[in-house]
């Protein structure tokens, strides 16, 4: 699935943030989606992976999201 986010995040975490609440309600947020979209908005990031998955797991944890371990897939 690929994510089409509705403007601009000036930070990793408000992109996060962004991308975690433009998925639908109730549904399991997958990490790869939310990867892919912070590589496609912000490509020259200098932050790894791995870093942004522990980004996504601290945000969606902290709103109580059900998170999908797809990354590494």
């Amino acid at each position: 699935m690929h994510m089409e986010l509705p403007f601009p995040a000036e930070t990793l975490d408000d992109l996060i943030k962004l991308a975690l609440v433009t998925l639908p309600v109730g549904l399991p947020i997958s990490t790869r989606d939310v990867l892919d979209a912070v590589r496609d908005v912000m490509p020259g990031l200098d932050v790894s992976d791995a870093e942004i998955v522990d980004k996504i797991v601290r945000l969606a944890s902290g709103w109580t999201m059900a998170l999908e371990f797809d990354h590494a897939a």
